[in-house]
Parts: structure tokens; C-alpha cells; sequence
């Protein structure tokens, strides 16, 4: 079975579109089939970026421009068809998927408030239940920062320091020169006395020296 390119296939209610917006979708569609399967974050944001400002206008048509590109949006997220999307960016639902996650949306069970938001800005999927089901919810979060230099250095600087020894100043005990002492203070210390037989020499004059009787 032969199996259409995603140029060839036409979203669904493309020819209820103005011939303007007819135009405008179709150099969307031309730039995202340039960009190849391999779409970076930043072209994936451009081409969003474009989908939106051109869904998202200010004269009466955003309900068929927003079902024919396959994006419409609620406060604080978004409804995808994938079908419909895929007809004008040529992508994997995968890769869409993720995407949509780098771009701080995620996927969330559709919830009685989406279906309301849904019907209320695309009316005719009150009366089709199987074609509601088509579209997925996604709601954006607020992304989880990175672990930056600054935030490990001062979780450094909160945590407790371990205990350290003071420093050693310059009037350490350790680190005092020995003092220069007088020679004539140096026999104060009663330990450091001469023997007694010096002491007597000393006050009986000086001796005299014998050399065999001569």
C-alpha cells in the first residue's frame, strides 16, 4: 500500500481557509519540510512560535485556523492533534512529543475542564465524540533549573565547616628564638653552680705550679 509524504497529505478543512491563510500555511508547511525530520529545539520553537501568532489573531477565523494547523490553546496549556499537525510540520509524534516537553509542556489526562475548553473554543467537537478523542492535553510547567557553578559554591559555603585549629601566632612558644643570656647571669641558677673546688681556688689566689722540685 502506498503510503502519501507528508507534502502531498491535506489537513483536514484546509479549503475552508481564506485564500491569505491558505498562503501563509503553506510557507509554514514549506519551511518545516526544508528543515528535514531532524528539527533542533530553536527551529521547533520558531515554527511554533509562527503556528501560534498565525492561529492566534484578532478577526474572527482562529477556531478553523487552530483545528486545520492542529494546535489550540487554554489558559496554561494546549490541545494537539497529531494528525493535523503532523500535515503541516512533518515530524514523528515521538518527536513532537518531545519537543513540547523541552518546551516546558507536558502531556496530562484530559480532565472535565479541558473537554470544556476544547468544545468551547472548537464547537464542532461537541457533536463528535471519536474526533474529540484525537486531540491530546499538554500543560505547562515550570521548568526544573540547572545545577549551576554559583548554586554548588554556595551550597559549599552553607554547609557546616568541620572544627579548626587555631593559628599559630608569631608569640608561640614554638616559635620563640632562644634569648641571648649574660655570662655573668648564667651561674643564677643554682643547678648551673660551679664545682665547690673552683670557688675555693678562686679566693685562695692562683695556684702555683710544681714541676718536680726544681
Amino acid at each position: 500500500m502506498q503510503v502519501d509524504s507528508p507534502e502531498r497529505v491535506t489537513a483536514k478543512l484546509y479549503d475552508l481557509l481564506p485564500p491569505v491563510d491558505q498562503k501563509i500555511y503553506d510557507a509554514i508547511k514549506k519551511d518545516a519540510k526544508d528543515e528535514g525530520c531532524f528539527i533542533l529545539k530553536t527551529t521547533f520553537q520558531n515554527l511554533y512560535q509562527r503556528v501560534k501568532s498565525f492561529c492566534t489573531q484578532s478577526d474572527g477565523q482562529n477556531k478553523i485556523r487552530c483545528y486545520v494547523c492542529g494546535l489550540c490553546w487554554f489558559p496554561n496549556g494546549l490541545a494537539i492533534n497529531f494528525r493535523q499537525f503532523k500535515c503541516l510540520v512533518p515530524i514523528l509524534k515521538s518527536t513532537t512529543n518531545s519537543m513540547l516537553q523541552k518546551l516546558g509542556f507536558n502531556s496530562t489526562k484530559c480532565l472535565p475542564k479541558h473537554t470544556n475548553y476544547l468544545m468551547e473554543y472548537l464547537p464542532e467537537l461537541i457533536s463528535d465524540p471519536r474526533e474529540r478523542k484525537s486531540w491530546t492535553i499538554y500543560e505547562f510547567v515550570a521548568a526544573t533549573p540547572m545545577i549551576s557553578t554559583e548554586t554548588i559554591v554556595l551550597q559549599a559555603a552553607l554547609s557546616p565547616e568541620p572544627m579548626a585549629d587555631p593559628p599559630v601566632t608569631q608569640e608561640s612558644d614554638f616559635q620563640k628564638a632562644p634569648a641571648p643570656q649574660d655570662i655573668d647571669s648564667f651561674f643564677d641558677d643554682p643547678f648551673s653552680l660551679p664545682p665547690i673546688f673552683l670557688v675555693e681556688d678562686a679566693q685562695n689566689g692562683p695556684l702555683e705550679t710544681s714541676y718536680g722540685g726544681f
